[in-house]
């Protein structure tokens, strides 16, 4: 570890090796600032490293409450954590004697919650929530826990049927809430308590790299009251690497940007993910398959960069590379073609750059604009349905690009 001195300088002595760098979630409290959400990679193998810069942004708002059980006891050191859905930084935050948080944030969209995974949260469920503060604003949130009202009740196993133990399995509510986990026991066994409700299951990609594995992505529907029991949960051994680099149209490496893999084997979807490093390189374990590759829109886009096309590839035995480049936003105007009115509604298609956010404005005089909606342009183009258009004897929209 080290220290920063008063000019925000600091210098670690590491050996040779792979680094992510991370700051004192005490530190950045006490100093008001925010870490960045995606922690700077180092690779110090070769030789040491020069110039690695670590950008902090002030605290202007603040999220505060509380955190209880069903019967409205306190939950003492639980600890929370909020992400801004630009995904550029990470607050967290830890409940006092009493339950009680706050939590220095900016303004903006933000998911809070807390982490599932705390030992004080063992039997509970909570559900994290979506939040909008402006600059100087102090926001209330209160969670409160309930108890697992159904279990989702399994075995770990490889394909030869042998019990793998050990691994860490997620189970998440479809509707974006908190995952809830679970250890595999030396049988395999394992048990999510969940509640009433669409969940996800599948194996947390630390433990899986690990045990040199890659599980399934299960879906279930929960009834309250009503466990799921037998799930034979098999895990694909890892069998060969897709690696490649993530570069800009300069051949310059990306760094902080997730590339997905996804293969269906028997009517069973596997999922896998890695970030890239400080050069842009990723790197994941795969089996024999045919695996759609894409990497992560919203991180090139927070970059400046419009989102590459996914790419196929196919492994037999052997390692892969599969590399994207990434080009940068030329910020052309948007266009809106395609008018059409229809019984009770008008709509047309807004045509702009893959990834990038447009605004539609409406007016009827041209000198007062509303906002009907914001919408982002995936793969490059989205229809807008009016339905109170009708209403007027005339109508005009613009679009208008949101930084």
């Amino acid at each position: 570890f080290a220290f920063t001195d008063t000019n925000g300088n600091f210098n670690a002595d590491v050996l040779k090796d792979k680094w992510k760098i991370d700051i004192s979630d005490a530190s950045l409290r006490q100093t008001g600032y925010l870490r960045p959400q995606n922690k700077p990679q180092i690779d110090t193998t070769a030789f040491g490293v020069i110039g690695v810069n670590i950008p902090l942004t002030r605290e202007t708002a603040l999220i505060y409450g509380f955190l209880k059980n069903d019967t409205y006891a306190p939950l003492p050191g639980i600890s929370l954590s909020g992400n801004d859905n630009n995904n550029l930084y990470q607050a967290n935050a830890t409940t006092d004697a009493s339950g009680n948080y706050t939590m220095g944030v900016t303004a903006g969209a933000w998911f809070i919650g807390p982490d599932n995974q705390n030992p004080g949260l063992a039997g509970y469920i909570v559900q994290g929530t979506n939040v909008t503060l402006t600059n100087g604003q102090a926001l209330q949130v209160n969670f409160v826990a309930q108890r697992s009202t159904a279990h989702l009740l399994g075995r770990v196993t490889d394909t030869g049927g042998s019990p793998i133990t050990g691994l860490t399995i997620l189970a998440f509510p479809q509707n974006g809430g908190s995952s809830v986990s679970a250890t595999t026991d030396s049988n395999g066994n394992f048990d999510l308590g969940v509640f009433g409700g669409s969940w996800t299951v599948q194996l947390e990609s630390g433990s899986a790299a690990q045990h040199n594995v890659i599980g399934p992505t299960l879906q279930f529907n929960v009834t309250d009251g009503v466990n799921i029991s037998n799930i034979n949960y098999v895990a694909q051994s890892v069998t060969a690497q897709i690696n490649g680099f993530v570069r800009n149209s300069q051949a310059a490496g990306l760094a902080n940007v997730f590339v997905y893999a996804s293969a269906t084997m028997n009517g069973t979807n596997y999922n896998q993910n890695a970030q890239t490093d400080g050069t842009g390189h990723y790197q994941f374990g795969v089996f024999n398959g045919t695996w759609q590759l894409s990497v992560g829109c919203s991180d090139l886009n927070n970059l400046g960069y419009g989102c590459p096309n996914q790419q196929t590839v196919v492994v037999s035995g052997a390692n892969q590379t599969v590399n994207f480049t990434a080009q940068p936003f030329s910020n052309t105007p948007p266009r809106l073609t395609q008018p059409q009115l229809f019984p009770g509604q008008f709509q047309f298609q807004l045509s702009g750059e893959s990834g990038r956010n447009y605004r539609i404005d409406t007016t009827a005089d041209f000198a007062t604009w509303a906002t009907l909606g914001t919408n982002s342009a995936f793969g490059g183009s989205f229809s807008f349905i009016d339905t109170n258009a009708p209403g007027f004897r005339k109508r005009f929209y613009r679009a208008v690009l949101v930084p």
